[in-house]
């Protein structure tokens, strides 16, 4: 009986310790993983359109600024819809709220659908389904947006917006 206890405590301490070594490898792997993404953290490369526009729709949907900053050049253009509205230059501290203005604020009327599109719905619409989608091109220009393949993936470079009222709003 002693035999079988002794042979019962052997086999425990084996698997306690084996379960530390996993334990300890799996700890290992999640802080290389974090190590990683701190090294990648703060610069997004995307050089395939159709990956870049399924990542921006996830941002906007989840409302992470912090990946759309990464999306998005820094200044960021904005032109105004008429040419008496002032043409804006927007740094990073400012670039989210005007973004999100433009896609809260913004839209289009399509006659094929005969339907008034929010810029919020068409850029979390299939890329396949826009018109103005050019797979092959090194520039998008999707309705109120420009986007750019750049050195560091491909980015949104201009935004058209009413800027008169982006002021106004963002003065109160």
């Amino acid at each position: 009986m002693n035999k079988l206890i002794a042979l019962l405590c052997v086999i425990a301490i084996s698997c306690t310790e084996n379960g530390v070594n996993n334990n300890k490898q799996i700890s290992d792997k999640s802080t290389v993983e974090t190590s990683q993404n701190k090294i990648n953290q703060g610069e997004i490369k995307i050089f395939d359109f159709d990956k870049y526009w399924i990542e921006l729709g996830r941002s906007i949907k989840c409302n992470d600024t912090n990946k759309l900053k990464m999306l998005i050049q820094c200044p960021l253009k904005i032109y105004g819809r008429y040419e008496a509205e002032p043409q804006l230059n927007i740094n990073s501290n400012e670039i989210i709220k005007a973004f999100m203005f433009a896609i809260n604020n913004g839209g289009y009327y399509d006659p094929d659908k005969d339907a008034s599109i929010s810029n919020k719905e068409l850029l979390l619409s299939n890329l396949k389904e826009i018109k103005e989608y050019n797979q092959s091109s090194e520039s998008q220009c999707i309705s109120d947006f420009l986007f750019k393949k750049t050195n560091k993936g491909w980015k949104l470079i201009i935004l058209h917006m009413n800027t008169n009222e982006y002021l106004k709003n963002k003065s109160k």
